[in-house]
């Protein structure tokens, strides 16, 4: 069964986003896709460190649309 982890990314968690990222490049079942809501952090996304840690994930980006989260 393939598993996703879901996760919104925006300026004041960017502290915590390396142990994130590590935590699930060490996870022993490879088999996750890693969902990020971008909630303003187009820097970080673009940027080589983060191309870096998310080298072997597999990931996709999803862009906030600008207004509050709502399901």
């Amino acid at each position: 069964m393939k598993t996703s982890f879901i996760t919104t990314i925006y300026p004041s968690v960017f502290p915590f986003l390396d142990d994130f990222l590590k935590s699930l490049k060490a996870q022993s079942d490879k088999d996750f896709t890693v969902i990020i809501m971008n909630d303003g952090a187009n820097a970080f996304l673009e940027s080589d460190h983060f191309r870096q840690l998310a080298s072997d994930l597999q990931y996709s980006v999803v862009e906030a649309s600008g207004g509050p989260a709502h399901i």
